[in-house]
């Protein structure tokens, strides 16, 4: 199981059109091509090697973005920043059923979640993100499955708010499968 599996279980609970935004694509191969949904849009900065629906930064996509989605998949800037602006301007484009899917929620080595790069695989902190909603926000349902580096999914709904002080990697890795609301592929399906 990895992130498209769990994108298009969602998008399959919806009747067509089927509207899906990707935040961060990097190459399309990897994820989006693979997405079955009838309206697709993707975000990432320009490059020479791939076109997307839009090229440019998400704030910039923001800013300009009529459109409500199904479907949401935030994987662009691995930041802490960078992903919870994300996540609240994607909250304000998603439909009245939608939900907001996060890449990298569950870094397994301290080195793979710094800020900057500083590994061949880069989770950064958008870990941060997702235990920061689930300390903050009652009104949402979350939960992590764990694939793929962590695919974590936020709908509306309800949760028990994580009651936890998690204020760096070790921490974090100390009440993983709390912080994250961790379950198997296997719960998941």
């Amino acid at each position: 199981m990895n992130r498209t599996d769990v994108i298009n279980f969602y998008l399959n609970k919806v009747r067509s059109p089927k509207y899906y935004l990707e935040i961060g694509i990097n190459n399309p191969a990897n994820n989006f091509d693979k997405v079955k949904a009838d309206v697709k849009d993707g975000v990432d900065l320009p490059n020479n090697k791939y076109q997307y629906t839009h090229n440019m930064t998400s704030d910039g996509f923001f800013l300009i973005n009529k459109e409500k989605y199904d479907v949401i998949f935030i994987d662009g800037l691995h930041t802490f920043e960078q992903s919870y602006k994300d996540f609240i301007n994607a909250e304000k484009c998603l439909n009245e059923n939608g939900v907001i899917i996060m890449h990298d929620c569950n870094p397994i080595k301290e080195s793979d979640q710094f800020e900057e790069r500083t590994s061949r695989t880069w989770n950064g902190t958008a870990w941060k993100t997702f235990v920061k909603l689930r300390q903050e926000r009652d009104d949402l349902e979350m939960f992590c499955v764990d694939c793929d580096w962590g695919v974590g999914v936020i709908k509306k709904g309800s949760q028990k708010l994580l009651d936890k002080d998690i204020p760096d990697y070790n921490a974090f890795n100390k009440y993983r499968v709390e912080a994250l609301n961790l379950i198997s592929p296997k719960d998941f399906r």
